[in-house]
């Protein structure tokens, strides 16, 4: 048993010390805080429709990765949180 857990505490250690960790983990805050300052800043109105639109692409997601494997599901949506962080970025260069 001790060294089970020694294995498992070796796979968790490299995992999170990853650099795929330390990006993936700063793309999703980075992209959380952006979000959510942005939202705070429009309208009632505008949050309202933001959110509708929001449950409407979260529902279409649903449909579509139900489907598959957890850990396939999982992975693609980290993988999408980092490409979507990145062309914020992209584009917030791009304004100023």
């Amino acid at each position: 048993m001790g060294i089970d857990n020694a294995k498992l505490f070796g796979e968790f250690y490299d995992v999170y010390s990853s650099e795929t960790y330390d990006e993936t983990i700063g793309a999703a805050e980075h992209l959380t805080s952006t979000s959510l300052l942005l939202l705070s800043r429009k309208t009632e109105g505008e949050r309202r429709d933001i959110l509708a639109k929001v449950e409407a692409l979260t529902g279409r997601l649903n449909d579509t990765i139900c489907e598959d494997a957890p850990l396939v599901v999982a992975l693609a949506l980290l993988n999408t949180v980092c490409a979507v962080e990145r062309l914020v970025q992209s584009r917030a260069g791009k304004q100023k």
